[in-house]
């Protein structure tokens, strides 16, 4: 009989997510999974996708790992399901950080 796991044991999958010359790579248990350009937003939901239905991570832990609210994950999913890859691609990203950034500067310079 084939076992694909013992009782009381759990797989440990390490993700880490690199950014590095504008390149973003994804690296699970020590091998590369997925990289893209800095910039692919499309990409990058196509990843946070990719990851939660394969079941390497929650979307929980996919929302601190990519610095995104918990809802933006779950709308990724459900856009993925329903639409497929043309339903992430549409998507207009906010970069909040970069919102408050350019906010406080445009108030400085009135």
């Amino acid at each position: 009989m084939e076992q694909d796991s013992f009782p009381g044991y759990e797989d440990h999958k390490e993700i880490r997510l690199i950014e590095s010359g504008g390149i973003k790579t994804v690296v699970v248990n020590g091998q590369e999974y997925m990289s893209w350009q800095s910039w692919d937003t499309a990409s990058q939901r196509m990843a946070i996708v990719q990851l939660y239905q394969g079941k390497f991570a929650t979307q929980e832990d996919l929302s601190r790992m990519f610095n995104l609210h918990i809802n933006s994950v779950q709308k990724y999913v459900t856009d993925f399901t329903k639409d497929g890859i043309q339903g992430l691609a549409g998507q207009r990203s906010v970069d909040f950080q970069n919102k408050w950034t350019n906010f406080f500067s445009l108030n400085e310079t009135i």
